[in-house]
């Protein structure tokens, strides 16, 4: 039989990476800042200063962590493959960091305004943007989470 998850170590602290990047944002964002909480979840504790503004960053560090860790444990056999994911979790990242910049969200807006009906994969993309805040903190936080998690898949590398 074939294995599903090849390093339990890996998904599981990827998996609470992610599980307590969703805790900030439920925690300490509001509601109309991330697309996909709804606001009768959102806790939006304003009161606690400190838990706010690191925050606003560390979910940036836990997302490139977190699924750098999840997807090396469930398909890697190799540990050369480590950079590949890491690097690929930290590009996709800047991507989207990077598009919710002014220039992205103008240019954005004029595509969205010269067409009546948007395909919903770019209504969601516009949704998603135009409430994102680009924050060069936040690129420090996703380069040091992906060179983060390719120490500790090194780390807990079971061989091969």
């Amino acid at each position: 039989m074939t294995k599903v998850i090849q390093n339990t170590t890996q998904v599981l602290l990827g998996f609470i990476a992610i599980s307590l990047g969703m805790f900030i944002y439920i925690a300490f964002r509001p509601s109309w800042q991330t697309v996909w909480i709804p606001e009768v979840i959102s806790l939006d504790l304003k009161k606690f200063w400190l838990c706010t503004k690191l925050g606003n960053n560390l979910p940036s560090f836990l997302h490139v962590f977190g699924f750098s860790l999840l997807t090396a444990g469930i398909i890697v056999r190799k540990k050369w493959t480590y950079m590949i994911i890491c690097g690929s979790w930290l590009f996709l990242n800047l991507l989207f960091e990077f598009l919710q910049t002014d220039a992205a969200h103008t240019r954005l807006r004029y595509m969205s305004s010269n067409h009546d009906s948007l395909n919903p994969v770019l209504h969601w993309l516009k949704n998603y943007l135009l409430h994102g805040v680009f924050d060069p903190k936040d690129i420090f936080a996703l380069m040091i989470g992906a060179i983060l998690a390719y120490v500790v898949l090194m780390k807990t590398n079971k061989g091969g």
